[in-house]
């Protein structure tokens, strides 16, 4: 409906209300649907919308640091028919500002102990990761909410969209996904890092070198951690400048790879010690290669220089 009354069209007032109208007819008894309608003028860099029962709504201020967390403007869509529209609200993006729309899956997200990951959840995870990139960002948001649910089952869809008005990350992706601890995931993960360099229409010969060092990097994870519950979660990012790769595991002992021993590869093999070759080969095809390790969270990041053009 929504689709049909655009190319009809309609101006945002006219869609929010005929097609709420049309639901109230097609739905259910007691069926109604949350929904966020929204017009962004990216010339004003203001937004235009009307929010059925979708709410909070976030405005993350860049100016102040403040998180202002918006409620829906009415109830939601085929509840009945409205007796009259309101003006569309608006939300004025200045340099830096964020607009986040965020489902209960987020906020009602509970940890073993019953307590919900709430806004509170949302604003600690954007004061420390405002400035980069919104796919950046999201990432880090899905990887906060698994860190705190702490292996408590999901009990309601998530879904989160960000607007950034910032032009100092064109040009940038990331996609996050989470992979089982086992060796038989790595079958899903060279083609999960296949696809994105295809996507991207990255140089193919990347898919080799770096398949490689995440194999290294996973099957350590697994093998220095393999009593931890968690699933490991694997990020992968491009700029026109570098492809960067983030693999985080959950509620483990540090293992820091830039401290790994050196391994003088000119000795006879007779007499060398056992392990660490890979490790080595990863320091030497990674262009950078860092570790961080925070509230139990080990996270390992590396880059490959892309050629340019």
């Amino acid at each position: 409906m929504l689709r049909v009354a655009l190319r009809l069209g309609a101006d945002l007032d006219a869609i929010f209300a005929q097609v709420n109208n049309q639901l109230v007819e097609d739905l259910p008894e007691e069926h109604f649907i949350t929904a966020f309608f929204g017009v962004l003028d990216t010339v004003t860099h203001r937004v235009d919308y009307h929010a059925a029962g979708q709410g909070p709504l976030l405005h993350f201020q860049a100016a102040t640091g403040f998180c202002r967390w918006l409620s829906p403007t009415t109830f939601p869509l085929g509840f009945m028919k409205f007796p009259e529209i309101d003006p569309p609200h608006q939300i004025e993006l200045a340099p830096g500002d964020i607009l986040g729309l965020i489902t209960d899956g987020v906020f009602e997200r509970e940890n073993p102990a019953g307590k919900m990951f709430g806004t509170a959840g949302v604003e600690q995870v954007l004061r420390t990761r405002h400035e980069g990139s919104m796919s950046d960002l999201l990432a880090r948001l899905l990887q906060a909410v698994h860190v705190f649910a702490d292996g408590h089952p999901q009990e309601d869809d998530i879904t989160i969209v960000l607007l950034a008005r910032s032009g100092e990350t064109a040009g940038r992706t990331t996609v996050q996904r989470y992979f089982p601890r086992s060796l038989d995931a790595l079958d899903g993960i060279f083609r999960f890092v296949g696809d994105f360099i295809a996507a991207r229409s990255l140089d193919a010969e990347l898919h080799m070198p770096v398949c490689f060092i995440v194999e290294e990097l996973f099957t350590n994870f697994i093998k220095y951690n393999a009593t931890s519950p968690h699933d490991i979660s694997l990020s992968l990012g491009h700029t026109p400048e570098q492809l960067t790769v983030r693999i985080t595991d959950f509620a483990v002992d540090s293992f820091d790879v830039t401290h790994a021993p050196a391994v003088d590869i000119d000795k006879p093999l007779a007499d060398r010690q056992p392990g660490g070759l890979g490790l080595h080969l990863v320091q030497q095809m990674a262009t950078t290669l860092q570790y961080d390790y925070t509230e139990r969270r080990s996270t390992i990041t590396f880059t490959k220089a892309l050629e340019a053009g």
